[in-house]
């Protein structure tokens, strides 16, 4: 009789903790904006230099990079739960050696870019979402899955427009 209420005490805890771990998988991950608002909570003000989004052993994370006050700071986001996993000081910046991203400028969204990527190279899968300023532009790189290779899309993200596949 102990040894069968073991036994059901372990199928009922296997079976809401699977329960949980799909309802952590099944919902939608925290977007772009919500990650940039928990690091930049979490490390007390800066300046959102760059985001990116990648898979994990522990499922999506979010990599935001702070500068502030002269250092520079990496904050991982699990983007189910929305719990910081990780805080990196990497050590001092030169603040001019180039602006931030202007966030607020792109037109294009995250979850459209990430369609427009998946469009262009017939993938399935979002391995990688990155979102950068280089020159005058405001860029997403975003890494796809097709057919087993890895290939990296580049949006515009103000216009939407694809300037390279590779």
């Amino acid at each position: 009789m102990k040894k069968r209420n073991v036994c059901l005490a372990c199928l009922v805890a296997l079976m809401f903790g699977s329960i949980a771990v799909f309802a952590q998988t099944a919902g939608k991950p925290i977007t772009f904006e919500e990650a940039m608002k928990i690091a930049l909570e979490r490390i007390g003000g800066g300046i959102v230099w760059d985001v990116e989004l990648e898979q994990e052993r522990v499922g999506l994370v979010y990599e935001v990079e702070i500068r502030k006050d002269g250092i520079k700071y990496d904050v991982y986001i699990n983007a189910m739960t929305k719990e910081v996993l990780r805080v990196q000081e990497e050590g001092r910046y030169n603040a001019n050696n180039r602006m931030p991203p202007c966030f607020t400028t792109a037109k294009i969204t995250v979850e459209q870019a990430k369609a427009i990527a998946l469009r262009r190279t017939g993938g399935t899968i979002v391995e990688e979402v990155e979102f950068e300023r280089k020159g005058n532009q405001l860029l997403y790189e975003i890494e796809v899955r097709v057919n087993r290779r890895d290939v990296e899309v580049i949006i515009d993200a103000v216009t939407g427009r694809v300037s390279r596949v590779r």
